[in-house]
């Protein structure tokens, strides 16, 4: 869909950018002048109007007027309805059918007002009532509205209407057509001295005054350009007119005539540049300095805020996980902290075996507690388990009640186990980091 849309968007700009010129190319071909006892082609007196060659080459410019000058209004109009219309009168169905779609489409219609920043109420005639007519045009209204907001609809003919308020989506049509009467039409007028020119001043002043009225453009700026164009034009046509006439305006004498015809062009040149001026600043305007452009660009500043702590957050839980891997990784070597036996580990109440047998013990003479041997008789992991799976459960013998000795014993027990335990602790901690500088190394 999106290439056929990027498709018929191209074709319907070259459509739109291509009418006033080829309307004017096919008008111009009734546009006759009187040449002697003869008429003539305004463009070609070799052609002589009303003849029969003449009428071949008008046969195709009334086909080609009736299909392009006359169908390409209609086919923008006829697309923008369609577009505005689809399916609107089959929610409306839907809405009778089931009344509580028809309460939450009221109130997302309500919503949208308020948004737009505009006055709603279904209760148009205030009698207090809110009669089915009132809430179908109230509904539809919304329907409509959120089809020209579609974005197939808006990629596809958004040119023709994105300008535009919603009340006033046809005004496209409008400039059209004043391109067509002032570009094209205008040439149909007889030649007189000023004929043509004042009918161009007025018609001029009627678009004018009716673009003023409707008031149709979203922007001020787009406003504000099209009066300064509709001006422009009007003051076009009004120094066409003293240039035809040759009126005196500055005075009689005849010095002034050159300075009239200068002032008229440095006029003319001067509007147009103006015009084409304001355009541009426009243009920097609502790209840059536009309260839209700025609340846009104040969005993706808090966008990309909100990326960066987003990505910061997910770096530091990133970490922790990594550091809980390792650390993991780490104690698996010694099958897990769940399947550790810490009595070995941590050493018997003589103080030998665990990691301190593992370690080594500088003031054993004998080496018989050595952690080669005492490392046999540890059980790590895996094995520690199917050996526990394959031991018969033997019940163990009544302990003897504990004598003072045996309590000392005990308690220097738990000391050495805490030590032992510390010592462990140290091991693990620096296994962990040789594992990191070594896997940062392979990194």
């Amino acid at each position: 869909m999106r290439y056929v849309n990027k498709v018929l968007k191209i074709f319907f700009w070259i459509l739109l950018l291509a009418y006033p010129s080829v309307s004017v190319r096919i008008l111009r071909l009734f546009s006759c002048e009187e040449v002697g006892h003869v008429q003539a082609l305004t463009r070609d007196y070799t052609i002589m109007c009303y003849t029969q060659k003449w009428s071949i080459y008008a046969f195709g410019a009334i086909i080609a007027g009736v299909l392009y000058i006359m169908g390409i209004p209609v086919l923008f109009l006829a697309l923008l309805y369609n577009a505005r219309e689809h399916h609107v009168a089959r929610n409306w169905r839907s809405c009778l059918r089931f009344p509580e779609k028809r309460k939450q489409l009221l109130k997302e219609a309500k919503a949208d007002a308020e948004i737009c920043g505009e006055f709603w109420t279904v209760d148009k005639d205030g009698d207090g009532d809110q009669e089915i007519e009132e809430e179908e045009k109230a509904i539809k209204t919304f329907l409509r509205r959120k089809n020209m907001r579609f974005h197939r609809t808006y990629n596809r003919l958004g040119f023709l209407y994105y300008a535009y308020n919603e009340h006033h989506w046809w005004y496209e049509t409008v400039e059209l057509s004043r391109k067509l009467v002032l570009n094209g039409c205008i040439v149909l007028v007889p030649q007189g001295i000023v004929t043509r020119v004042t009918v161009g001043m007025l018609l001029c002043f009627l678009y004018m005054v009716y673009m003023q009225n409707t008031a149709p453009y979203t922007a001020p700026t787009d406003h504000n350009l099209a009066s300064l164009a509709h001006v422009q034009l009007f003051l076009c046509m009004m120094c066409a007119m003293f240039l035809k006439l040759g009126t005196p305006w500055m005075g009689i004498s005849p010095t002034w005539r050159p300075i009239e015809s200068t002032f008229m062009e440095v006029l003319l040149i001067s509007t147009h540049a103006c015009v084409i001026l304001y355009g541009w600043i426009t243009l920097f305007y609502e790209k840059f300095l536009s309260k839209e452009a700025r609340l846009i660009a104040a969005r993706q500043e808090n966008a990309e805020n909100a990326r960066k702590r987003l990505m910061s957050k997910m770096k530091r839980v990133k970490k922790k996980a990594l550091l809980s891997v390792k650390s993991t990784r780490a104690l698996s070597a010694f099958g897990g902290v769940a399947k550790l036996d810490l009595g070995k580990l941590l050493g018997d109440d003589s103080g030998v075996g665990g990691l301190g047998g593992l370690l080594g013990d500088d003031n054993d003479s004998s080496g018989s507690s050595s952690g080669e041997d005492n490392a046999d008789d540890f059980t790590w992991g895996e094995d520690a388990e199917e050996s526990e799976s394959v031991k018969p459960s033997v019940p163990a013998p009544p302990a003897a009640p504990a004598s003072e000795e045996e309590s000392d014993d005990g308690s220097a027990g738990v000391i050495g186990g805490a030590v032992g335990g510390v010592a462990g602790a140290g091991v693990l901690g620096g296994a962990f980091y040789m594992y990191k500088k070594k896997r940062q190394a392979s990194e």
